[in-house]
This record gives C-alpha cells, structure tokens and sequence, in this order.
C-alpha cells in the first residue's frame, strides 16, 4: 500500500506548478537560486503554526525552526523523487525498432545443460540448499551455479554426450556481419 501523501491537493499543484523550473535550474547547476524563492512562496502560503500555547517564546522559537527545516527537507525531498521519476519516464519513452539486435554469447556447455534440465534436476537441489541456509537471500546465483556444476559433474556419460551433441548443433549467435570483429564493434 502507498503511503498517506503528506501534501494537501493545492500544495501538489503548487510544487507541480514549480517542477520545470527545479528540473531547468537543476540541470544548469544553480539550484542555490531556486530554492530560497519556492521556499519564500511556500512559506507565504503555507506558514509553520504550532499548537502548543504551553511552551515559552523561545522554546516555540526553537520548535518552529526545526519545524521548517523538517518541511524545507520535505520539499528537497519531494522535487528530487519527482524529477527522478520524470527522468524515468523520458529515457524509458521510445520504442526501439531495431531488427537487427546486438548478438550475445554463445551458452557453454553447462548452461546449455542447466537450460535443458534446471526444472527437473536442479532446482530441487538449488532448493534443498536454500533451505538449509541461515540468513541468506532467498535465491542466491551462488548457489545455483554450484549445483549446476554438481549435477554436471554427477551426469550420466549418456546425457553429458547428448547436451554435448545439442550444443554443437547449435549454431552460435553471431552479429549479421560475418567478417571478424573489431574493436569499434566492441565499443558499440
């Protein structure tokens, strides 16, 4: 469940009304000039109160100081999450119609195994591990890759030619250029 928005609906559309220009200041470096003029404008509108009568003028000085530091942290708050969040959303935006996606490595022979068998003869000992654990995370590729090479290891010659034989049947993914690689195609 989200947790309770602190701000009140004419508060939101007050930081929101200011969020370009936190993003526009931000981006050239000069966040210095802009919070002292939100902060001016918040405070105007929205000022620190507090409802304690029973405290002394210079207690309540000191409680509505750290009041507004507390909301000034709030608000920095507010405007990073936001515009990390806007940020997001931009990079994420395109679609990438690339029909020619880059080549990845070939699987080794052991992987190439774990993909065949991982449901049927590794998990339950990738499992039983786990289980055993204390104060581990629930999965750990530690692990599985430890009892990748145990099944692998424990295999039946039968089943080591059989994956053998599927792996060099496979053809190894290659990019669509058959000439060697060079080091601009690494770097792209």
């Amino acid at each position: 469940m989200a947790p309770r928005r602190w701000a009140t609906d004419e508060q939101r559309m007050f930081l929101e009304s200011y969020l370009e220009k936190f993003i526009e200041h931000q981006k050239y470096g000069v966040l210095t000039k802009f919070w002292p003029h939100l902060e001016r404008k918040w405070f105007k509108r929205w000022p620190v109160i507090l409802d304690n009568d029973e405290i002394t003028p210079e207690e309540q000085v000191i409680k509505t100081g750290l009041a507004t530091a507390a909301k000034k942290k709030q608000l920095k708050e507010w405007f990073q999450n936001q515009s990390q969040s806007m940020k997001r959303v931009k990079r994420n935006k395109g679609i990438s119609l690339d029909f020619n996606p880059k080549a990845s490595r070939r699987l080794q022979v052991t992987e190439t195994y774990a993909a065949k068998y991982y449901d049927s003869k590794i998990k339950p000992m990738v499992q039983e591990e786990l289980a055993t654990m204390k104060d581990r995370p629930r999965y750990d590729i530690g692990v599985v890759k430890r009892n990748i090479k145990k099944a692998w290891d424990e295999e039946s010659d039968e089943v080591r030619c059989q994956v053998i034989e599927e792996f060099n049947t496979c053809e190894p993914k290659t990019t669509s250029s058959t000439s060697p690689h060079t080091p601009k195609d690494y770097a792209s």
